[in-house]
């Protein structure tokens, strides 16, 4: 782990900070590029990206402070360093749509348009901040004995890297995402489908992770992840219903599509998962996921508005 890339003397320049400078850049350049195609004014496609990068920072420390209390109960002004790590996916996500959608009702913007461009800069930044967890040791996964297990400074046992395998998932997602925006055209399709693929990603990392368990002995990731699938798959749900699939197909996807039963069957495969046999139940998974990504992509990949 390298928390500190450049030290000198009271300067210190932390490999978090700078990957999350990165994140934002990249993310900057994505959002920027991909919404003066579409027309948008570029000053103020700027502006929106440092109010949704501001809302999505709040959003982040405030949630991880709040579902990590005990943490920070007896050192309260911890809570202000941020520059050690400590901010949450799904926290980061919710202060980000917030943002999202007061600039876009402000400037009168059409909300899920700019949000399909949005998650394409946003799913590039996780990819790099995940590289910024990973060298500050944050986000560690639970004791393994595999080849690339990885020590963390501080803490028992060479651990999954769980960071990393966040950022391999985020980066076929982010693949993904990018083919499927280039084929569509109709607002909030993308959007969904983020929600949806990046919900079940946290649901399969959230199993390596060595995080507190909250209810029916699942973890907080757990359950955030699987809320952004179930919005996800319901937006999906609207969305095709409105735009690409007749009643009569949208009928037949819901109800006999093998895509959503993989999908339900991979969700309860998981529910029932337990520590002792991760590695067996964690891989089948994996396999399933990536069939499900591929079913997704030959039913609707060469779709047309």
């Amino acid at each position: 782990m390298m928390p500190i890339l450049i030290n000198l003397g009271p300067i210190q320049i932390r490999s978090y900070g700078v990957f999350l400078v990165l994140a934002f850049l990249a993310g900057t350049f994505i959002l920027w590029r991909e919404g003066q195609k579409q027309g948008y004014n570029e000053e103020k496609l700027l502006d929106l990206s440092v109010t949704t990068i501001i809302f999505g920072f709040l959003g982040a420390r405030v949630y991880q402070v709040i579902t990590n209390w005990s943490d920070y109960a007896d050192r309260f002004s911890s809570v202000f360093k941020v520059w050690e790590g400590g901010l949450s996916l799904h926290g980061a996500l919710i202060g980000g749509f917030v943002g999202l959608w007061w600039f876009t009702k402000k400037n009168k913007w059409p909300l899920l348009q700019v949000a399909d461009f949005g998650v394409l800069a946003l799913s590039l930044g996780i990819i790099i901040g995940k590289i910024g967890s990973f060298l500050n040791g944050d986000d560690y996964g639970v004791v393994s004995n595999l080849p690339f297990a990885v020590h963390i400074p501080g803490i028992i046992g060479r651990r999954h890297p769980s960071p990393i395998y966040e950022l391999i998932l985020m980066f076929f997602i982010y693949l993904y995402l990018l083919r499927y925006y280039r084929a569509k055209s109709k607002s909030g399709g993308v959007f969904y489908i983020f929600l949806l693929l990046s919900g079940l990603a946290r649901i399969f990392t959230e199993l390596f992770r060595d995080n507190r368990t909250l209810i029916l002995n699942m973890k907080e990731g757990f359950w955030g992840g699987a809320v952004l699938a179930i919005i996800g798959l319901l937006g999906l749900y609207w969305f095709y219903k409105s735009t690409v699939l007749g009643a009569q197909e949208l009928k037949s996807v819901l109800g006999k599509s093998e895509v959503i039963r993989d999908i339900a069957r991979d969700f309860g495969n998981l529910l029932d998962t337990r520590k002792s046999d991760v590695g067996k139940k964690s891989k089948r998974w994996l396999s399933r996921f990536g069939k499900t990504l591929s079913n997704l992509r030959r039913k609707y990949g060469n779709r047309k508005d």
